[in-house]
C-alpha cells in the first residue's frame, strides 16, 4: 500500500513536470503575434494571455476526458504505465525545446501513454475509435482546415481593403489583433491545459480501483443509484458532499469488491455522513471520470509557472 501511494505521488509530480514543460513549449503561441507586431508589450501580452488561458481551462473538460479515458482502456492501465508515458513525453518536450523544434505537446503525451500501455498489455488496450476519431483525423485535418480558412479570409481582406491606406488599416487592425489573440489564448486554455488534468485523474482513478481490488474499500467512496442498482466510483481525492446527493444518487462506502465480476458490497451513509445499518450486495461498480477541482487548479498553477514569469 505504501509503495502504491508513493508511486501515486511520483506520477502526479511527473504530470506536473510535464505541464511545466508544456508551458514553455506551447503557452507563448497565444501571445507571439501581438508581441512581434508591437501591439502589446511582452508584459501586457503575458498578463492578457495568462488570464484568458486560465479562464478557458474552466470551460469544459472534454479534452481531459478524452486523454484520460477515451484512448486506452482504463482498467488495463497501471500507475507504472502512466509514469512511463509521462517520462517519454517529458523527454521529448525537453529535447525539442532545447533544439528549438516545434512539436505538439498533446501528441507527445498521447504517444507516450499509448506506447507505455501497448508495451504493458498489447494493442487490445487501445480504444481505436477514440484514437482515430479524436487524434489521428484531427491531427491531419486541423492544419489543412486552418490553412484553407486563413487563405480565403486573407484574400477577402485584401479585396476589401485594397485601396485603403496601410497606416489607417494598421491602426484599426491593432485592436482586432488583440481580440484574435484573446480568442487564441482562451481556446488554447480550453484545450491544451486539460491534458494533464486527464492524466492525473486517470492516475487517481487507477489508485481507487487498486484500493477496491485490495479490499481497502472503506477508503473508497461511491455514488449508488437505486434505480439502476449500480454504484459509480469517483477518483481518489475527490471532495464529496456528505449524505444524499441529487438525481437519486446516495453516497456509500465499499465494504468488499470482486475484481472478476466488477461487483461489490456497499453500505450507504446518512445525511450526516454516518454509515447506515443497510448493506447492499452484488452492486455493479462502474467508473466515473470526474475531474476534481483541485486537479484543475494545481495543473493550471504549473502550466502558468513558466508562462507568467516569461
Amino acid at each position: 500500500m505504501i509503495y502504491v501511494l508513493f508511486i501515486l505521488l511520483i506520477v502526479v509530480l511527473a504530470a506536473l513536470i510535464f505541464e511545466y514543460t508544456n508551458g514553455f513549449q506551447d503557452a507563448a503561441n497565444a501571445i507571439a503575434t501581438v508581441v512581434s507586431t508591437k501591439v502589446l508589450s511582452p508584459r501586457q501580452a503575458i498578463l492578457y494571455g495568462a488570464c484568458l488561458n486560465f479562464l478557458g481551462a474552466f470551460f469544459g473538460t472534454a479534452v481531459a476526458k478524452t486523454v484520460g479515458s477515451g484512448l486506452v482502456d482504463t482498467s488495463a492501465v497501471t500507475q507504472e504505465v502512466i509514469l512511463c508515458g509521462l517520462i517519454g513525453a517529458i523527454a521529448l518536450n525537453v529535447l525539442t525545446w532545447f533544439y528549438g523544434i516545434p512539436i505538439s505537446c498533446s501528441h507527445s503525451l498521447i504517444g507516450g501513454l499509448l506506447g507505455a500501455a501497448i508495451a504493458h498489455n498489447g494493442f487490445r488496450v487501445v480504444i481505436w475509435d477514440g484514437l482515430f476519431g479524436k487524434v489521428i483525423v484531427p491531427m491531419f485535418m486541423s492544419p489543412l482546415i486552418g490553412f484553407v480558412a486563413g487563405f480565403i479570409f486573407m484574400l477577402i481582406l485584401l479585396w476589401m481593403f485594397a485601396k485603403a491606406s496601410p497606416e489607417r488599416i494598421n491602426k484599426k487592425f491593432k485592436g482586432l489583433q488583440v481580440f484574435s489573440a484573446g480568442i487564441m489564448a482562451f481556446s488554447h486554455g480550453s484545450n491544451d491545459a486539460q491534458k494533464t488534468m486527464g492524466i492525473i485523474t486517470l492516475t487517481l482513478l487507477t489508485f481507487t480501483f487498486f484500493c477496491l481490488e485490495q479490499n481497502l474499500g472503506k477508503k473508497t467512496t461511491v455514488y449508488y443509484d437505486s434505480a439502476r442498482q449500480s454504484a459509480t466510483v469517483l477518483p481518489f481525492g475527490t471532495l464529496n458532499k456528505t449524505g444524499y446527493v441529487s438525481d437519486g444518487y446516495i453516497r456509500a462506502k465499499v465494504l468488499h469488491y470482486d475484481k472478476e465480476t466488477g461487483s461489490g458490497t456497499i453500505q450507504p451513509v446518512d445525511k450526516k455522513g454516518n454509515l447506515t445499518g443497510e448493506v447492499l450486495n452484488d452492486v455493479k461498480i462502474t467508473r466515473s471520470f470526474a475531474i476534481p477541482f483541485w486537479v484543475i487548479f494545481l495543473t493550471l498553477l504549473c502550466y502558468f509557472k513558466f508562462f507568467g514569469s516569461a
